[in-house]
């Protein structure tokens, strides 16, 4: 944000908004001084993201962590600045007026796992869901290593693994031997010497996994179209907290500059 801010700036058209600036870089560089520097790390430009959910587009995991994020450095930056109001007056009467949406940071950011994707208790029903597909899975990938390993099976088969067609569990049968494994065809090698075949006796295991998937993504969808609501209604209140981790990064940077430039 404070990078953006830095490439857009323009000369200032009065003298008093020049001397304002000034009196602001000296506050960011006597709290540098003190070790102290405004805490605006953490912060992205989420303008786009909550401009989608305006339009009711739901906001996808990445869009609502950054959104949370900046939320939380958003009241992390106030809190900072209301502790050193003392020595810089003027960046935490720019941060005073935002909005303390740390509890709604909190509530959004709890629904994800660090690696980013959404955790098993962002809702009730995620969690058991996630487990029957696991489950459903598993059980899939058992019947098919013991078919692979099958006197009936293993003569007809290209190789001895299964893959994935079409969103089903498949094995890749020989083409000359199409008609000695029982199942359905969902794909052919491009040499067309490989079918790749659902075993009859998984079609109905295959179906029930896809019931639960589709549960699972049903589920996934709502909880991210609640939160995609739950920070929209804060959508003018994140960007003026863009705004002002932005101005505190711009002239935190202009402290920074004028310390190597004595």
């Amino acid at each position: 944000l404070g990078r953006a801010a830095a490439d857009e700036i323009a000369l200032l058209d009065t003298v008093a908004a020049v001397r304002e600036r000034v009196e602001a870089v000296k506050e960011a560089r006597v709290l540098l001084d003190m070790g102290e520097p405004p805490p605006v790390w953490g912060a992205e430009d989420v303008a786009n993201a909550l401009e989608l959910g305006e339009k009711g587009v739901v906001i996808d995991a990445a869009g609502l962590r950054a959104i949370a994020n900046t939320m939380l450095t958003g009241a992390t930056l106030k809190k900072h600045l209301y502790q050193h109001a003392e020595w810089a007056p003027l960046l935490y009467a720019a941060s005073s007026p935002l909005a303390d949406l740390s509890r709604l940071a909190t509530d959004v950011a709890r629904c994800f796992d660090p690696d980013g994707q959404l955790a098993d208790h962002a809702s009730r029903a995620l969690g058991p869901l996630r487990q029957k597909v696991r489950s459903l899975k598993t059980t899939i990938h058992n019947k098919l290593s013991e078919l692979l390993k099958s006197p009936k099976i293993e003569p007809y088969l290209q190789e001895t693994y299964f893959t994935i067609r079409a969103e089903r569990h498949v094995l890749p049968v020989k083409a000359s031997f199409k008609n000695e494994v029982k199942g359905i065809v969902h794909d052919a090698s491009g040499s067309g010497q490989t079918v790749f075949i659902e075993p009859q006796v998984l079609v109905d295991l295959g179906n029930r996994l896809k019931i639960a998937q589709s549960e699972q993504a049903e589920e996934e969808h709502r909880i991210l179209s609640r939160l995609t609501r739950m920070v929209v209604v804060e959508a003018e209140a994140i960007r003026a907290m863009m705004e002002v981790i932005a101005y505190c990064d711009l002239v935190t940077g202009a402290a920074r500059l004028a310390v190597d430039l004595d």
